[in-house]
């Protein structure tokens, strides 16, 4: 229909514009944008070309191009609290964190989705270590719409904030709503462990490898919290199922090496050994088991 209306008269901006937006929907991101701006071109001052062209481009992560035109659709008209909150997205990708949560203070005056707005300002301020500020704005988001996810954001930023009753709680309330969540029920057992509650942490660790027996970092951390409560043998195994199913994380084998030591158990050690050395000499570091997003 918008290409017969454009053969008839190849300056109608709107069918341009319109035939844009659907090719996007069809993933033709390339043809979306050279025909946007063709009705651009023509009809400069409409906001919601600018608008959906900044949505194309954000889409296909060319964030300054996205920007550029965020801005000049409210230039337009002011009064776009989605053009905001997209606006702030954009900044956010390209690390203009301040500018990011301005915007979306903006497109909150003007009625956006206060509980979206109020987890990205979470995420942002997470980013930039603002521990406390993320939490609260994440418990804003909880209060507004109770969700099991962002009852995770809030544990998370209490964990990264070293406060880990807060974290367990809030693990606990996303799993009264969603009793399988595994991002949930790992983060709680890392909590867990870092509070030195062990029964609780294994506990945990073992539902998540119920639910997801090949899950890697599970088994890592539950061996970590054996060794902790000294049940050696089954910490070697745990250790071991982590290393069979991620081979290329090799400072496992130090704390394989460290548990088999307790219990003088020597079986390959040169070999492991030369492992770690070598993953030493190439520059590669541990990584800790902090609860993953």
């Amino acid at each position: 229909a918008y290409s017969a209306l454009i053969k008839k008269n190849p300056r109608n901006s709107d069918a341009l514009h319109l035939r844009g937006v659907v090719w996007s929907q069809q993933g033709r991101h390339t043809d979306a944008i050279r025909e946007i701006k063709r009705a651009i071109k023509i009809n400069y001052d409409k906001a919601h070309y600018h608008h959906n062209l900044a949505n194309v481009y954000q889409h296909v992560e060319q964030y300054s191009e996205a920007l550029f035109h965020y801005d000049e659709s409210l230039r337009l008209n002011f009064a776009q609290p989605e053009a905001y909150f997209h606006r702030a997205i954009c900044l956010e990708k390209m690390g203009r964190y301040p500018e990011a949560l301005s915007s979306l203070d903006r497109a909150s005056v003007l009625g956006s989705d206060s509980v979206k707005i109020e987890v990205k300002k979470g995420n942002i301020l997470s980013v930039m270590k603002e521990y406390e500020k993320s939490a609260k704005s994440y418990e804003k988001a909880l209060e507004l719409m109770e969700d099991p996810q962002t009852a995770i954001l809030c544990g998370n930023a209490a964990f990264f904030n070293a406060d880990f009753t807060t974290a367990i709680a809030f693990y606990d309330r996303s799993l009264a709503l969603d009793t399988d969540n595994v991002t949930a029920l790992y983060n709680r057992g890392s909590a867990l462990a870092n509070a030195k509650q062990l029964q609780g942490a294994l506990q945990s660790f073992d539902r998540v490898i119920e639910l997801e027996p090949d899950n890697a970092d599970a088994h890592e951390l539950r061996g970590h919290v054996l060794k902790e409560m000294r049940s050696f043998p089954e910490a070697i195994t745990s250790y071991e199922r982590a290393i069979s199913l991620q081979p290329d994380q090799p400072f496992l084998l130090g704390s394989l090496l460290y548990t088999k030591h307790q219990i003088c158990d020597w079986q390959n050690l040169p070999n492991n050994l030369k492992k770690l050395n070598q993953a030493v000499a190439n520059g590669e570091r541990a990584t800790p088991g902090f609860p993953y997003l």
